[in-house]
């Protein structure tokens, strides 16, 4: 009966002698798990057959038999017959069998159970090493509210280590979440064995956090995340948005916005009131919708262009709600997806109606100016014949009345009384400035006609110029001439010298009655520009009668004080005219007169 048992037994059972540790007897699990046939154990020793992991470890085992005489659930390996170990529990005593003493040893293989026990091991390391590695705070807590674990962050983030809170009542150590929604969240989650996630804030010390939480059979696990940072991101992108709804809506400019079929997704209020209409109530209409029927063949294929990923500008008559149009001026854009794709068209619209209106008046005006060129052109023609007709026509009869009236005092003269001869003489002196007057008109009318020729010229030179020719032909004056150096314009030079001419020519002639006459030229700043002067010390004039310098045949002196023809102001103001500047001039009666001219 006891051989059967031996023999049935599961576990490993061995027999050997005592004195010299040699096998007598082995049961069929020793066979199994080592790898042995019976002949090769029985009569050979453990180290013979080389099972110990190491020979200290069955040196350890006899000092411990020999000591206590047997040997009770010791932990070792031991090695099979292909060299491979595993691990048992084994115990040993001495066993006395027919009045002989043996060792009886037993040993249960655990390498299956051990292996296991070293994958769990192996398993919680790594849930340990994950759980200390990721950026949330994370807390295991078992039915009755007590810390089971923490990780590193979760230590930072509560300001209490681990090692104070395992095993304590989260509740109890931190009695000031209790009734809050944290409390209130954990409570039922606990309670109804369901996932949860919310946010909560903490005044102390003023962060956000994120909280998730998981039932586990025992307990919950809990998730916390600082969101503070995103928070305050969604906060400022909330605002920011928010200021830009604002200036969208305050713009002057309409905005809209249409998704991929052109349906209109966003107006704001501006592009509302310039079509009249209510913004809600177009949101879902095709943007074709509130375009003209003319132009919407035209607006329909710029649409086109837009998928094509084209941004442009583009003119187009939009509707009214009232039946009215207004032309707006399009500034349009595609809007794209994060893949590339095309989404839809953003544009911003410019009420262009009163500039419309503006071109077309202008368009008017450039007709009428057109007439009115073709009826100057007309004039100037006439302008013409009548300036051959005063330089023939009128010319050939006063020749002929100077003419017989010079012959009449030649032949006659001697037998003519004083008043006749002086008469005649006026005849003779009058017909001479009618003459030289047709002259000045004709010289005068040529000035509209004739083509400007720019060029540098230097003003300064041409002034001293003038003022040599006046010193010549007028010997005997001494007037006192300051010319400013290096004045130089861009201009025609013969008309320029006629202005010249004009201007220094009046400043020699009204201040000859002047005992110490001065002239000058000179550059100044006049009325934001640059301006060219003629300053004299003559007669002067009256400023109220200013008005009338630069008109045709307008003196406001005498021919007996003063010769002249009236027309050499005049002159000068449509020369200075054509080259685009003005002309004016200050004075008083006595105390000379300055003129100013600009280009």
């Amino acid at each position: 009966m006891f051989i059967k048992a031996f023999h049935a037994l599961p576990a490993i059972l061995a027999i050997s002698t005592l004195a010299d540790g040699r096998f007598v007897e082995v049961n069929e699990a020793f066979l199994r798990v080592f790898g042995y046939r019976r002949e090769e154990v029985i009569g050979r020793t453990s180290l013979e057959l080389d099972i110990w992991e190491t020979p200290e470890v069955r040196a350890g085992i006899i000092k411990t038999l020999q000591e206590s005489g047997r040997v009770h659930g010791v932990e070792v390996k031991f090695r099979d017959k292909a060299g491979k170990l595993s691990v048992g529990i084994y115990s040993a005593g001495i066993v006395e069998i027919k009045g002989a003493q043996y060792l009886l040893s037993l040993q249960t293989d655990i390498t299956a159970r051990k292996r296991a026990e070293e994958a769990l091991q192996d398993s919680n390391r790594q849930v340990t090493s994950i759980l200390e590695s990721i950026t949330d705070a994370f807390v295991a807590v078992d039915s009755a509210w007590r810390f089971t674990y923490l990780n590193g962050q979760a230590e930072l983030l509560l300001h209490r280590s681990r090692n104070e809170l395992i095993g304590k009542s989260l509740w109890d150590e931190y009695p000031d979440a209790v009734g809050t929604t944290l409390f209130e969240q954990l409570c039922k989650a606990m309670a109804e064995r369901f996932a949860t996630e919310f946010e909560v804030y903490y005044p102390q010390p003023g962060i956000w956090v994120e909280i998730r939480v998981y039932p586990t059979p025992d307990g919950l696990s809990v998730y916390a995340k600082d969101i503070t940072h995103r928070k305050e991101m969604e906060e400022a992108l909330k605002a920011s948005e928010e200021r830009y709804r604002r200036i969208v809506d305050t713009s002057q400019e309409g905005i809209l916005v249409a998704d991929a079929e052109a349906r209109l997704t966003y107006v704001n209020q501006r592009f509302a009131e310039m079509l009249g209409l209510d913004g809600t109530g177009m949101l879902g209409r095709p943007y074709l919708d509130f375009i003209d029927h003319s132009r919407r063949g035209e607006v329909a294929d710029r649409l086109g262009k837009r998928k094509e990923g084209m941004r442009e500008q583009y003119e187009a008559v939009f509707l009214r709600g009232d039946g009215t149009k207004m032309w707006g001026s399009v500034s349009a854009a595609p809007i794209k997806g994060a893949r590339g794709e095309f989404c839809g068209s953003f544009a911003m619209v410019s009420d262009i109606s009163a500039w419309k209106r503006f071109e077309e008046e202008i368009e008017v005006l450039n007709t009428n100016l057109a007439a009115r060129a073709l009826e100057l052109e007309i004039a100037n023609e006439e302008l013409e014949a009548f300036s051959y007709t005063v330089s023939h026509d009128l010319r050939k009869p006063l020749t002929a009345i100077s003419g017989y009236s010079q012959l009449v005092l030649g032949l006659f003269g001697e037998s003519l009384g004083n008043d006749c001869r002086g008469y005649l003489q006026e005849i003779v002196n009058s017909s001479g400035r009618m003459n030289q007057l047709i002259d000045t008109l004709l010289d005068f009318s040529r000035l509209t006609r004739k083509e400007l020729h720019r060029e540098t010229i230097d003003l300064s030179a041409m002034a001293q110029a003038v003022i040599a020719e006046l010193r010549l032909a007028d010997p005997q004056r001494r007037v006192s001439c300051t010319i400013a150096q290096g004045v130089v314009v861009n201009g025609d030079a013969k008309l320029l010298r006629v202005v010249m001419d004009n201007l220094l020519g009046n400043a020699w002639k009204y201040s000859a009655k002047t005992e110490e006459a001065a002239i000058e030229f000179g550059v100044t700043e006049q009325r934001g520009k640059t301006a060219f002067f003629v300053r004299d010390n003559g007669v002067g004039f009256d400023m109220a009668q200013a008005h009338r310098l630069f008109a045709v045949f307008q003196r406001l002196h005498s021919a007996d004080e003063f010769e002249g023809t009236g027309i050499g102001l005049a002159t000068v103001y449509r020369i200075v005219q054509r080259h685009g500047g003005t002309v004016w001039a200050e004075g008083e009666r006595g105390k000379g007169a300055t003129f100013y001219f600009s280009l």
